[in-house]
């Protein structure tokens, strides 16, 4: 991503789908982490497009200083971001996004003379055996959504739902 440096779409479409094989291979848990920022839309249309970009790249970085080097953090659109967790379980994906939660909470983007605080929403889930990543990825956006619906600046694990 020209913006972030982060992976970008299709790149993280690539790895979904050799961290799903190898997760399913080796039978070794892998959990995907949805990242989205709350009212961005408030942060363009107070600060302008600029600052926007900003508050982007501050989140983009606090996200790859949290994660460890075997995991993959793309923008996967707009002001939404993913993370394939590998070796990792539900339970410590949901440690992990809390404490990422917390630290950009606490971690004001520094723009235009302004502390912006940035507060984010994550949705979690684990990759299953008998799921395509496309359904994984659909089961995080909706523990995401719910984030969102509960009052946003919040984690939401969901397990995997199988679909018959």
């Amino acid at each position: 991503d020209s913006l972030t440096g982060l992976l970008n779409r299709r790149a993280m479409e690539a790895l979904l789908e050799s961290e799903s094989a190898r997760s399913l291979r080796y039978q070794r848990p892998l959990s995907f982490m949805l990242v989205d920022i709350d009212h961005f839309k408030h942060v363009n249309d107070t600060w302008g497009h600029q600052v926007g970009d900003e508050v982007l790249r501050h989140v983009a970085l606090t996200c790859l200083r949290a994660l460890r080097i075997s995991d993959s953090l793309g923008r996967w659109g707009g002001e939404e971001f993913l993370a394939l967790l590998p070796e990792t379980s539900l339970e410590e994906a949901t440690l992990l996004a809390e404490r990422l939660r917390l630290t950009i909470e606490q971690t004001p983007c520094h723009q235009a003379g302004q502390s912006i605080w940035v507060p984010i929403s994550l949705g979690l889930t684990p990759f299953a055996p008998g799921q395509r990543w496309q359904e994984t990825y659909a089961q995080a956006d909706t523990a995401l959504y719910q984030a969102k619906d509960q009052g946003r600046n919040r984690c939401v694990a969901r397990k995997p739902q199988l679909t018959p």
